[in-house]
């Protein structure tokens, strides 16, 4: 068995996310007509002119409303998409898709009453499989929610067995009957999500022997994520396996040395104590869990939408449930719909492991929309209550982004200070990497080169770092063959990286090979098109190598991109007056690292929402 760090999707998981992404899909084939071919299917001719129209529309409300609500819910703004599809069903409620339509809009916006009310008039009203499916879904999650499991058990028996059926009726069928004191597992064995839902199942009922069969099945399969191999080790030393567990620990430790969730229980299985195994305590909350499991998949299949719904189906199921909270966040953040985000990184309480890390999104995401004064005092409040030091180290990187690089490097230093030097050292080694960035952005290059050092003695195989070391080293003209080592290196981690490529490139000039560095800086330009100081760079060296006119060229280039570095402009309208000679040579080392290679490289989010 190979341990893998996050979850691989199987082809037939893709082909279940395919289904529940149409399944969920708004958008009509109509609707991706222009805007006048809408208007005129509610009421207009082609050129958006009111035609007559049955007397139940009235074209002002109606197709204002809808058509408001499209963009609304294009804009991924499923508040606003609610309150206008309402209006619509306000003037027409025998519509079926526009039931089908305001129900998943408001289930995804958090209108749980709505989102069910509508559930049953589209189940009974339904001419089609689709809305069938659909209404039949809704009704059974309802049904699970209000404890009638006979009843869930017949609605989801009438959807139809293919698509998205196929992963909801065995989990369905499995926690009502587990809700019964009955356990069956034998439609819970086709794939890694459902033979970890038939454990929790055979955990629950109190059936060791059963929970103990379904493991070794689980564990026989060629690949297994860290965190199911995780969950069935602590399954495992619950049931009295201690050393199987271990074993299974160790494997995960093999695999990922940084691990932090993984030494306690071996320390605790040392200490001969109990870990237990993150079991849902009902059978509610063990549906809740496999709708989860959906949102997760179709989250990162990039099924947006239909993520939204499957995890508000699992707050409906389970309202304490944290994890949809923090998916439902990164499906807003990845749309931009940061005060979304916001409001759902807050619904985690202050009790809870992933508290500290949702303060410090909604802090990023502060900073993300404009909002740094929030940004930081969120960051501070962390700092002081909690003694969160990676919380005071990202105040440091606002300051950077800002390029106030004297306000970083003294909230940097207050961190040191916290901290201890003696204690950086290893969490918190990025510190002496932003660190040493600032100090060489204000010229205190000695000070930023022990910090840089200190970092690349940690993480020799950091190729930001590496680069940004040898960079500054080759734009100094010292240490030119460690340098080319140190980049060739970089290169070899990130070969289509433009700007560690440019590295290289310069590192060659500056060492007089000027042929091979054209080669490299070329490669660069062709990565990073529009960068100024690479297209300098090529155009200083064309000009060693006697091509003028293109070095010309790459210079008007450069020109025309660094709009915002008044230095860099003058020496480049100095090379297109007089040459190469007639300029001095650039003294401040333009840094290669791109501004979003931030030095931070520790999680800041449960696993649940990426690879994020």
């Amino acid at each position: 068995m190979k341990i893998v760090k996050t979850k691989k999707t199987s082809a037939k998981f893709l082909l279940l996310t395919g289904a529940a992404a149409c399944l969920f899909s708004l958008t009509s084939a109509a609707e991706q007509r222009p805007p006048a071919l809408i208007l005129a299917s509610v009421g207009a001719d082609k050129d958006g002119k009111s035609t007559a129209i049955p007397p139940q529309f009235k074209p002002q409300g109606f197709a204002g409303a809808y058509l408001a609500g499209l963009f609304a819910q294009h804009s991924h703004d499923w508040e606003n998409a609610h309150k206008f599809i309402s209006k619509n069903l306000e003037i027409d409620k025998s519509d079926t898709e526009l039931m089908r339509r305001a129900m998943v809009i408001a289930l995804g916006s958090g209108n749980y009453d709505t989102a069910f009310s509508i559930s049953g008039q589209v189940g009974d009203q339904a001419p089609t499989a689709e809305n069938s499916t659909l209404g039949l879904l809704f009704q059974t999650i309802r049904a699970f929610e209000k404890g009638e499991y006979e009843s869930a058990l017949k609605f989801s028996q009438k959807m139809d067995k293919d698509g998205i059926a196929e992963f909801i009726q065995p989990l369905v069928e499995g926690w009502a009957l587990t809700a019964k004191n009955e356990l069956k597992t034998d439609r819970l064995q086709g794939n890694s999500v459902h033979l970890r839902h038939a454990v929790m199942m055979s955990s629950m009922l109190g059936k060791g022997e059963e929970a103990k069969a379904l493991i070794a099945r689980a564990l026989s399969a060629d690949e297994s994520s860290a965190e199911d191999v995780e969950f069935y080790a602590d399954t495992l030393g619950a049931l009295g396996e201690t050393q199987k567990a271990e074993d299974l620990y160790k494997k995960i430790l093999e695999a990922m040395p940084q691990s932090e969730s993984i030494p306690p229980k071996l320390q605790a299985i040392k200490d001969k104590k109990t870990v237990q195994a993150a079991n849902p305590a009902t059978p509610k909350a063990g549906l809740s869990e496999g709708l989860y499991d959906m949102a997760r998949i179709l989250y990162q299949d990039f099924s947006d939408d239909s993520a939204r719904v499957f995890a508000h189906m699992a707050i409906y199921l389970n309202p304490v449930k944290e994890e949809p909270h923090l998916l439902l966040a990164s499906i807003a953040a990845r749309n931009e719909r940061y005060d979304e985000a916001i409001k759902h990184y807050q619904a985690i309480p202050q009790n809870s492991k992933y508290f500290i890390d949702a303060q410090r999104e909604i802090a990023t995401l502060y900073e993300q929309s404009g909002r740094s004064d929030d940004s930081i005092a969120a960051l501070e409040l962390l700092a002081g209550t909690y003694n969160d030091m990676n919380a005071l180290i990202q105040i440091g990187d606002i300051y950077r982004s800002r390029e106030d690089f004297k306000s970083a490097v003294d909230i940097y230093n207050r961190a040191e200070e916290t901290i201890g030097p003696k204690n950086i050292l290893p969490d918190y080694w990025d510190l002496y990497y932003a660190r040493g960035m600032a100090y060489e952005r204000i010229g205190e290059w000695d000070k930023a080169e022990i910090d840089l050092k200190r970092a690349l003695d940690h993480e020799p195989d950091h190729p930001y770092l590496l680069n940004y070391l040898g960079y500054a080293w080759a734009d100094q003209g010292k240490n030119l063959k460690e340098s080319l080592e140190m980049i060739h290196k970089a290169v070899s981690l990130r070969p289509d990286d433009g700007y560690i490529t440019d590295s290289l490139g310069w590192v060659l000039y500056k060492m007089g090979k000027y042929d091979e560095a054209v080669l490299y800086l070329e490669k660069a330009t062709e990565l990073q098109p529009y960068d100024a100081v690479i297209n300098d760079h090529l155009g200083d060296a064309y000009w060693q190598v006697g091509r003028n006119l293109e070095a010309k060229f790459q210079w008007k280039r450069a020109r025309n991109h660094a709009e915002n570095d008044p230095k860099l402009i003058a020496q480049i309208d100095a090379k297109l007056q007089g040459g190469l000679d007639a300029a001095l040579p650039i003294q401040e080392a333009h840094s290669a690292v791109p501004e979003n290679a931030a030095p931070n490289d520790k999680t800041t989010a449960p696993d649940t929402t990426k690879q994020q």
